[in-house]
């Protein structure tokens, strides 16, 4: 009698603690997922009439640390320690993204000219090919979101470099949701791509 009751204890037991798992699971939230933003988001792209060939620029998909290259968004608590959202995360490919942004920011700011991802289009041969590595792309624990990146402008020939740079920027966050952050995120990249194009027009000119 003595285990017939341990055993429905048991069971009951061992059911109440499924329930409480199911009903915890039910609970939580939904993933939000994002996306950055480009300047074509907001702009409407001029078509500039120009006399002779429009300048073409190509971009090499960006090149981005290991820590970063994940669905979730990852959030830095100090200078050694990073957090993963579970729940906040990119809609798709962040390096993808991140490349996408630039091409299309380069494509407003440099009115008129044919900005592409390599690979391009077969034959076709750039004015200048641009390679960019980002080591750091940080929401910081004081709300602001920090980047470092590298880049260099190549010539035709896609060997050699025209100029070799370094960007660091940063950018305060508006509000402490995601949104915000991501928001802040594409502000930033908005100041990468003016730097890269202001140093295509000096070549230019």
């Amino acid at each position: 009698m003595l285990n017939n009751f341990y055993s429905r204890f048991k069971v009951f037991s061992i059911f109440s603690l499924g329930v409480f798992f199911l009903f915890a699971c039910g609970t939580t939230g939904p993933s939000k997922f994002y996306t950055l933003n480009s300047l074509q988001t907001f702009e409407r792209v001029g078509q500039v009439a120009s006399e002779g060939k429009k300048l073409s620029v190509t971009i090499d998909p960006v090149e981005i640390p290991d820590y970063l290259d994940r669905p979730q968004i990852v959030v830095r608590n100090d200078h050694n320690e990073i957090a993963v959202s579970e729940y906040d995360r990119w809609a798709g490919s962040l390096q993808d993204d991140i490349t996408r942004v630039l091409a299309e920011n380069l494509s407003v700011v440099l009115r008129g000219s044919q900005v592409s991802i390599f690979p391009s289009r077969p034959g076709l041969q750039s004015d200048y090919r641009i390679k960019v590595y980002i080591t750091r792309f940080d929401i910081m624990p004081d709300d602001t979101f920090s980047m470092r990146a590298q880049w260099t402008i190549l010539g035709k020939d896609g060997v050699i470099a025209l100029a070799m740079r370094e960007s660091n920027l940063s950018e305060r966050t508006e509000g402490r949701s995601y949104s915000d952050k991501v928001a802040a995120m594409s502000r930033t990249l908005e100041s990468l791509s003016r730097e890269i194009a202001s140093e295509i027009k000096k070549m230019k000119d």
